[in-house]
């Protein structure tokens, strides 16, 4: 996955959660103003930008929150009656959910071995600002054996930032005997 989709794809994620967090009736009901929708696109960009550091621009967010109520608008009215949250399984939805469970899990072993907590640990948050040389050891020991892999020296070299570190993990996940996608946090 090139970066610009694997970021599109979380911020898809985190605009769906939120938005489902939200889960008013009028976002499902009623054809949203333009005017409601601008200020859900302006709350999504602040809290991605709040949370993360990084900065996103408008017409994405307006766009994949059109998505996400074009989504809505298509489940049965008797599920937005019930409270239903089901997502169809996508391709892209698993690999998303995965590399979101090998962050968390990521995170757990990271904020375990250093005094770092877990607000300031991001994808793009870099391993020698997180860790000291020693810590870091101790963090590549604990993923392995967490996930069942062996981290090579030669690609722990490479390893700069903790999306390095996760896309590293799933990668050597799906080229271990068939692809786990349950990871225990």
């Amino acid at each position: 996955m090139k970066d610009q989709d694997y970021t599109f794809s979380i911020f898809k994620m985190v605009i769906d959660n939120e938005l489902e967090k939200k889960s008013s009736e009028s976002l499902l009901d009623s054809e949203v103003t333009e005017a409601e929708r601008d200020q859900l696109v302006w709350e999504m960009a602040t809290k991605i930008y709040t949370y993360s550091g990084h900065k996103v621009e408008l017409p994405m967010v307006r766009d994949l929150i059109d998505i996400h109520l074009e989504e809505r608008k298509s489940y049965p009215s008797h599920k937005k009656r019930l409270g239903s949250h089901t997502q169809k399984e996508t391709p892209s939805r698993t690999n998303v959910d995965f590399t979101r469970s090998i962050f968390l899990k990521t995170c757990s072993v990271i904020c375990k071995c250093t005094e770092v907590s877990a607000h300031r640990v991001n994808m793009a948050s870099r391993i020698d600002e997180l860790a000291q040389k020693r810590e870091f050891l101790k963090i590549l020991n604990d993923l392995e054996a967490a996930f069942d892999i062996q981290l090579p020296d030669q690609a722990v070299g490479n390893i700069q930032t903790v999306k390095n570190l996760v896309d590293f993990i799933g990668y050597q996940m799906s080229t271990n005997a068939g692809r786990e996608t349950t990871i225990a946090i």
